[in-house]
């Protein structure tokens, strides 16, 4: 099992193939996070620092402050100042405070329709973890799906409106990694047109850095990717943290180093052009971040997630050979049309090729790149037939034929 639940701690224990995960209930309501690094039997014990100036629940003793220990989760307004993975309103305040009542572990695991996610395999586990908010009337469900072979955990969440009035989502952060050091570096890939996923490394600072896109789309200004990695760590060594957003759409990547100079990771949907309504007995689930561990540098730590994506994210049907293909941008430019691009396909074939990629050019006045572009519909002077046709002559040619977009 990669999973396990310590009834007498009630600690759970997540292991992968080279990585350990754990955290454990304090105080019968928080999860209090233990450790996340290389695969261990001995697990550190939870400790409470004293800290004058935190805020203390009523209802936990003097040594308990949400705003100075590592969670699992943490939420708006219930003592921890920090960055939050979820916030709720119900009343304008925006406060929410979730306390643990059950969990169980099951093999496989559970998403629903129309959200991008990982397949699971015979070997897959799921631990989920549910807490109660007894202020909005709402149950959260944490869910960690554990591929242990790629040494790759999954995060989600699950919330559902258990009371009588409507609960809208403020933040959604599927992903909290609170880590108790902050001597690190951040990576992460930006860009634009032309020069996608460049490389920024820099050291972390006191505050919250972050990368997010606001644009409807992950984007190529930021990738949805971060990591943490040891100052000196190249690629075959020192420790390495990485973390990714299986969701294409808009996303915020968070990383904040406390009053302790400890850690906190966040990652999901957000605030910015982000709020969702449910209405009484509904459900949202958010979409799913996956985090990976190395001990042996950074190469490990993207080949994990190389693995990962290969067995786990990719369809099948991507594993098939792939056609060589042959596309029109390079040699025509915009200077296309059906009787070229026919005598194209026949030389294409008789080299080699197995498809022909008709690039820009094919839609609307788009003779340069000053026009036409999102006019998809094809152009009557250079195909008179249409596309269907021109496409059927191609194809007659013994050669496939793709289409640039």
């Amino acid at each position: 099992m990669s999973i396990r639940f310590y009834k007498d701690t009630k600690r759970f224990v997540i292991h992968t193939k080279h990585t350990t995960y754990a955290f454990e209930v304090v105080l019968d309501r928080y999860l209090y996070h233990l450790y996340y690094g290389k695969r261990t039997t001995v697990l550190p014990e939870a400790a409470f620092p004293h800290y004058s100036f935190s805020p203390y629940p009523a209802s936990a003793n003097a040594d308990y402050s949400p705003d100075i220990l590592p969670l699992e989760c943490s939420f708006f307004g219930c003592g921890d100042f920090r960055s939050a993975a979820l916030r709720l309103s119900a009343d304008g305040t925006g406060v929410c405070d979730f306390a643990y009542r059950s969990y169980r572990i099951f093999k496989g695991r559970t998403l629903p329709e129309g959200l991008p996610s990982a397949r699971a395999d015979g070997h897959t586990e799921t631990l989920e973890v549910t807490l109660l908010d007894e202020i909005n009337h709402c149950r959260l469900k944490l869910c960690y799906t554990v591929f242990a072979d790629a040494d790759v955990i999954s995060r989600y969440m699950i919330l559902e409106n258990t009371g009588e009035s409507p609960v809208t989502i403020e933040k959604c952060m599927p992903l909290m990694l609170d880590i108790g050091r902050s001597d690190l570096d951040m990576i992460s890939l930006y860009g634009a047109h032309c020069r996608e996923v460049s490389l920024q490394r820099v050291p972390l600072h006191h505050g919250i850095q972050s990368v997010y896109s606001n644009r409807g789309c992950s984007s190529h200004q930021y990738n949805p990717f971060i990591a943490l990695c040891d100052h000196k760590a190249t690629e075959t060594r020192g420790e390495a943290y990485g973390f990714n957003f299986v969701y294409s759409g808009s996303f915020l990547d968070e990383v904040e180093v406390d009053q302790q100079a400890k850690t906190r990771v966040l990652m999901g949907l957000g605030s910015d052009c982000f709020s969702y309504t449910l209405n009484a007995g509904e459900c949202f689930s958010s979409p799913e971040a996956v985090m990976t561990y190395s001990a042996t540098g950074i190469g490990t730590m993207s080949r994990n997630f190389h693995r990962f994506i290969r067995e786990h994210i990719l369809p099948p049907k991507a594993k098939e050979p792939h056609p060589v293909v042959l596309n029109t941008w390079e040699a025509c430019y915009f200077d296309i049309d059906q009787e070229k691009l026919i005598r194209f396909a026949r030389e294409a074939k008789k080299t080699g090729f197995d498809m022909l990629v008709m690039d820009d050019g094919w839609f609307g006045k788009r003779n340069h790149d000053r026009a036409g572009l999102g006019d998809w519909i094809e152009n009557k002077e250079k195909f008179p037939d249409g596309l269907a046709a021109f496409v059927q002559k191609i194809k007659e040619q013994g050669i496939q034929f793709g289409i640039w977009i």
